[in-house]
């Protein structure tokens, strides 16, 4: 179920969760910015819970309620903690928009969600294999991850990623 961003705008993020299969020891925060490669929970100060995440479809998905990872995943293969004290910097500001943009939109691959606040501040959400400018798309799956999920604070390491898929646009 996709998420309602009706039940996002206007409310306050209380509580965020990661989730991790391939890398359960770390590193998972660097300097402007976390990556995880199984999904972020959100839990809303109405209580609306949603999630991007690796889903069943064996694609990354915003998704609605508090499922924190695909069946596909056996539960003692995720490790899922809560990464709140990362979010610090947003809990009290109101969500003004949730913007996303898909690689297909048609097929549901989903390639960024941005998270803005009433402060000005935003996180992108972000699926790629890496933030240099030749490895900006997901790799197909088959239950071995597809890529993997960059919350970005500092939203000017997005640079070159942008740069890069404008030169390809123009191409």
């Amino acid at each position: 179920m996709a998420i309602d961003t009706s039940k996002v705008i206007g409310n306050c993020i209380q509580e965020v969760r990661y989730s991790e299969v391939n890398n359960r020891n770390g590193p998972f925060y660097f300097d402007g910015f976390d990556v995880v490669d199984c999904g972020v929970w959100f839990r809303m100060d109405n209580g609306h819970v949603w999630s991007f995440r690796w889903t069943d479809d064996e694609i990354f998905e915003l998704v609605a309620g508090a499922k924190e990872h695909a069946e596909i995943l056996e539960d003692d293969k995720v490790k899922t903690w809560d990464a709140s004290a990362q979010w610090t910097r947003y809990r009290d500001q109101p969500v003004q928009a949730v913007r996303i943009s898909f690689f297909d939109e048609a097929a549901g691959l989903v390639e960024r969600c941005v998270i803005a606040f009433e402060d000005g501040s935003e996180v992108s959400l972000v699926i790629t294999e890496g933030l240099g400018p030749n490895e900006v798309r997901p790799v197909s799956s088959a239950y071995a991850m597809g890529g993997s999920l960059y919350v970005i604070y500092d939203q000017r390491l997005l640079e070159d990623i942008d740069a890069n898929r404008r030169d390809e646009d123009a191409e």
